[in-house]
């Protein structure tokens, strides 16, 4: 039987699970993990307090990745970053809404104050807006863009 699947991703995952409980339970993961593929780089993941941009965004401090959790919400934010670094030395959470100009410029601003410079972008931040197309506000297609 062959198979189509790395079985070394399933081994990852493992990893990536622990390390994830260990980060939830206030063990410091993201704090000692420098030796990684990314050791010392610094990412930025839109919309990464929650779902798929808070995985990516654990994934890349496991790595030894310094972490910015950029997000609508600033609390949500926050509270992420707090997750994965407890001791807050290498995870930082800012307030943005990637579609305003200004959220964007103070946030990379931010960023730069913090770490130095951005070497990593994951545009992760998205909406989902569900409306019969015939009820759809121009405003709010604009939003999905």
């Amino acid at each position: 039987m062959t198979t189509l699947l790395n079985p070394s991703l399933f081994a990852r995952k493992d990893e990536l699970m622990n390390l994830h409980s260990k980060a939830l339970s206030s063990e410091p993961a993201a704090s000692t993990a420098h030796q990684g593929r990314l050791a010392d780089k610094v990412a930025m993941i839109t919309g990464a307090a929650s779902g798929i941009g808070k995985e990516i965004a654990l994934a890349f401090a496991v790595e030894g990745a310094k972490v910015v959790i950029a997000d609508l919400d600033p609390k949500a934010a926050q509270e992420t970053a707090s997750e994965i670094d407890p001791l807050g030395q290498r995870v930082l959470g800012v307030a943005m809404d990637v579609s305003n100009e200004e959220q964007v410029e103070a946030g990379m601003a931010r960023v730069i104050e913090a770490f130095g410079r951005l070497d990593i972008l994951i545009s992760n931040a998205g909406v989902q807006i569900v409306a019969p197309l015939v009820e759809f506000e121009f405003t709010q297609w604009k939003k999905l863009l």
